[in-house]
């Protein structure tokens, strides 16, 4: 009889805890799904320059990406195609990568750098400055992995504002603010699958004019999407942390893109993410995802100089931890 009302018991006990959880989930509109593995959390690494070395490299102005690109451009290699035709477009495809590429190369400051986030996929490297006076986080493409608003929120105490219409619940948070409603490069009416721009967004949360980070992972959309952006909204973040999808075959699409951050940012990491692949193109390699981080340049005062460090840095950590990562020791990114 005593194994039966301890059993009665148990299970009085267990129904009021799961009526509770379910009782919060509706309160506060989140997924009974507990995704926090303490394992999984990573700490907060910090890497900072060499000084000395910083001193003696070459002062990177943006006319030098150019240089680095006419230069490769000197030597082209041999294209056989099956007409004049196809051996233009094969030379014009080529000059168009390099073109891509030579955006893609880091610079360095004399700021240390930190990693947000889990290990392995779903951290993120971010320029530590200053990110204590940043008011809101606006993070676009979650799929219920929040470790890194999670922690970014719990370590500079900013707003974290989320952004995803493929998923009903982020996990509770007391600064999260999530929205089922994707990004894009107009508002669209659609109760499945909700759009709207990145300006209506901070238009209606009032947050223009306050200090904000951007973070898109929208699975190749942020191409279109970061065209559409006016400057004004561009310039209205501190730093931008981007996932670069399908490089090899929008890099059409990539080359404005990049170059019109890099007018008014500075690109100071880049990392593979071995989920994807290195395609070659001649004598050059192409990375199929990468993930990018700028800072708005009138952040930073002083003089900044092309990176001189092996990549992957020692903040980085592989996306996918059984593939082996890759080092990015080719050109552009490794130029000497």
């Amino acid at each position: 009889m005593s194994c039966i009302k301890y059993f009665f018991i148990i299970l009085i006990i267990t129904s009021v805890i799961l009526i509770t959880e379910y009782y919060f989930a509706l309160k506060y509109n989140y997924k009974l799904i507990y995704i926090y593995n303490p394992a999984q959390i990573g700490i907060f690494q910090e890497e900072c320059p060499n000084l000395e070395l910083l001193i003696h490299n070459n002062i990177f102005t943006g006319e030098l990406r150019t240089k680095i690109a006419e230069e490769k451009l000197k030597n082209l290699p041999y294209f056989e195609g099956k007409d004049k035709n196809d051996e233009e477009r094969q030379k014009k495809n080529y000059q168009t990568i390099v073109s891509t590429l030579v955006e893609l190369i880091p610079i360095e400051t004399n700021k240390c750098l930190i990693r947000v986030g889990k290990k392995n996929d779903g951290g993120y490297v971010l320029l530590n400055h200053e990110l204590d006076k940043v008011d809101y986080l606006y993070s676009y493409g979650i799929e219920y992995d929040t470790y890194f608003e999670r922690m970014f929120a719990d370590r500079f105490g900013a707003k974290v504002y989320l952004y995803d219409n493929t998923i009903n619940y982020v996990p509770y948070h007391n600064n999260f603010f999530f929205f089922k409603e994707n990004i894009g490069e107009s508002q669209e009416y659609n109760s499945f699958s909700p759009v709207n721009t990145l300006s209506n967004h901070l238009n209606t949360n009032n947050h223009k004019g306050k200090r904000k980070i951007l973070k898109l992972d929208i699975e190749g959309e942020e191409y279109r999407v970061l065209k559409s952006l006016d400057v004004e909204t561009l310039l209205e973040f501190d730093q931008i942390i981007l996932e670069m999808h399908k490089l090899i075959f929008l890099y059409d699409s990539a080359v404005p893109v990049l170059q019109r951050i890099n007018k008014y940012f500075y690109l100071y990491h880049v990392h593979f993410n071995n989920y994807g692949e290195i395609y070659k193109v001649k004598d050059l390699l192409v990375p199929g995802i990468l993930e990018l981080s700028w800072v708005r340049k009138d952040l930073i005062k002083d003089q900044v100089t092309f990176a001189n460090k092996v990549l992957p840095s020692v903040l980085d950590m592989t996306n996918n931890p059984y593939e082996k990562d890759y080092y990015l020791d080719f050109w552009p990114f490794k130029l000497k």
